[in-house]
């Protein structure tokens, strides 16, 4: 009868470990799916405001000679708008 009461013993813990584990996953998949929502706000917000200028005052464009972008919002740039983003800093 003690072997019963061991078995029992040792599935709990390993029933309640598991439970832990699917509590804490499950935590963790709502904190992601609200941070999924406030990253795609985020981005929304810097492709209607973008200013293509990081917070240090510096142009933020990334590229090459045939093509070049904004590394905040991703926006293709023309040359015309990086000599004007260039002048204004």
């Amino acid at each position: 009868m003690s072997i019963e009461i061991e078995k029992q013993k040792i599935l709990l813990e390993i029933l309640g470990a598991i439970d832990g584990q699917l509590s804490a996953i499950g935590i963790a998949r709502e904190n992601l799916g609200r941070e999924v929502e406030r990253l795609k706000a985020d981005k929304a917000d810097a492709l209607t405001s973008c200013q293509h200028v990081d917070e240090e005052g510096q142009v933020a464009v990334a590229g090459g000679s045939l093509l070049a972008w904004c590394q905040i919002c991703g926006t293709l740039l023309s040359d015309d708008e990086i000599k004007a983003l260039e002048t204004k800093s």
